[in-house]
């Protein structure tokens, strides 16, 4: 049996994660990435102390910024804008006028449609 890697480090897909979910939660990032809601937690206070992302509250949630202009990391990246990876982002599925956003009922998450019109 093969060892299961990606390309994507955990931070990369936390960041990448973010630029298209900006208001999603913890526990809803964790579901989706496949990863321990406190490994999501500690990957946000990195990317929030080294700059990458803004957090605020809006009432009870959390709301991300990104900041895509800041360089990758690693040597060989040669100081290459973070936005070079989001290129593949995937937001919320939308069809014609209509955009699906995930919702939290109690225990489970779906896509709910949303009319372009009702969105602010």
């Amino acid at each position: 049996m093969s060892r299961q890697w990606t390309f994507l480090s955990s931070h990369g897909r936390v960041f990448e994660y973010i630029a298209g979910h900006k208001q999603n939660s913890v526990e809803t990032m964790s579901l989706e990435i496949g990863n321990t809601q406190r490994a999501i937690f500690k990957i946000i206070k990195d990317l929030e102390r080294d700059g990458y992302i803004t957090r605020r509250k809006v009432g009870r949630n959390n709301q991300y910024e990104i900041h895509p202009d800041l360089p990758m990391r690693h040597h060989l990246d040669n100081g290459r804008p973070v936005r070079e990876i989001l290129s593949g982002v995937q937001t919320e599925p939308q069809f014609g006028n209509r955009r699906y956003v995930m919702v939290k009922k109690r225990y489970s998450f779906f896509w709910s449609c949303k009319d372009e019109d009702s969105l602010i």
